[in-house]
C-alpha cells in the first residue's frame, strides 16, 4: 500500500472503521429504512453504508469531536478520559433500552507531542497536505497488520449483529438510537470541545443509571473483539437487555 503509514492517516484509517461500525448496528437494527443505505466494500468487507447526507455528517461529526476529546485529553484540553464509546439502542415509546454496543478505549498512549495539530480530522488519507507528516517507525507496524485487525473487527461486528438479528422477534419499529462517550467524573467535555479549535458538539451530561424496572432484567453480555489501533487497544463488547 502506498498510503504512507503515519499516526494521521493511522487514525483517519480507524475513524473509517468507526464509520462502518456504527452504520451497520443502524442498518442491522432496522433504525432507517433499507433503502437509506447502499452496498460498499470497505476493510474487504460488504458493508452498509448511509446515503443520507445528514446523518453521514452527523456521524462524522461526532467520531471528529471523539478523536479531538481523545487527542486534547492528552494536550491539557480536557480534564479527564474518555474511556467508552457507546451507542445504545432503546424503545422511543417506553424508553427502555434494549441494546447497549461498547467499544472500551485501553491503553492510551500520550499524543500530545505528534499531533498539536487536529485540524487533520476533516481531510482524506491522500490529501497532499499529509505529505510532510512523520512516518512511523515501529517495528511489525504496518497497513497489513492494521486493516488485517480492523477487518476482524468488523466481520466480529457483523457477525454478532446477523446472529442478533436471525434470533431476535422483537419489534424495533419504535427503537431508536443515541451516541454517548463515558468520561471521568471530572471530565468537562463542553469545555474541551470548545478548547478543540472547532464548533463544539452541545454534549449533555448524564448519568447513565438503568430504571428500577429495567436493572431487575438479566442482561446478557457478548464479547466482541479486540484491536491493538497503535495508540489505544479497542475492545468492543455487546449488552443486550
Amino acid at each position: 500500500m502506498s498510503l504512507p503509514l503515519t499516526l494521521q492517516n493511522v487514525i483517519l484509517t480507524i475513524k473509517e472503521a468507526l464509520v462502518v461500525w456504527i452504520n451497520q448496528i443502524l442498518y442491522y437494527n432496522e433504525i432507517y429504512p433499507a433503502e437509506l443505505y447502499e452496498k460498499r466494500r470497505s476493510f474487504e468487507r460488504i458493508v452498509f453504508i448511509s446515503r443520507n447526507p445528514i446523518l453521514n455528517r452527523y456521524i462524522e461529526d461526532f467520531l471528529d469531536e471523539l478523536f479531538r476529546l481523545i487527542i486534547g485529553t492528552h494536550n491539557g484540553r480536557s480534564n479527564g478520559n474518555i474511556s467508552k464509546v457507546i451507542m445504545v439502542t432503546y424503545d422511543v415509546n417506553t424508553n427502555e433500552t434494549r441494546e447497549r454496543y461498547v467499544i472500551e478505549l485501553k491503553n492510551l498512549l500520550n499524543l500530545r507531542d505528534q499531533l498539536p495539530d487536529l485540524s487533520f480530522l476533516q481531510t482524506k488519507k491522500d490529501d497532499p497536505k499529509h505529505k510532510d507528516d512523520i512516518v512511523l517507525d515501529i517495528p511489525g507496524l504496518n497497513w497489513s497488520m492494521i486493516y488485517s485487525q480492523l477487518n476482524s473487527f468488523l466481520f466480529e461486528h457483523i457477525t454478532e449483529l446477523k446472529r442478533k438479528v436471525n434470533i431476535s422477534s422483537a419489534d424495533k419499529s419504535t427503537w431508536f438510537y443515541k451516541l454517548f462517550v463515558e468520561a471521568e467524573a471530572s471530565s468537562n467535555l463542553l469545555n474541551a470541545s470548545e478548547n478543540s479549535g472547532s464548533s463544539p458538539i452541545n454534549w449533555a451530561q448524564i448519568k447513565v443509571r438503568p430504571p428500577k424496572e429495567e436493572s431487575k432484567k438479566p442482561i446478557s453480555y457478548m464479547p466482541v473483539s479486540e484491536v491493538d489501533a497503535v495508540f489505544v487497544l479497542l475492545v468492543t463488547y455487546n449488552e443486550y437487555l
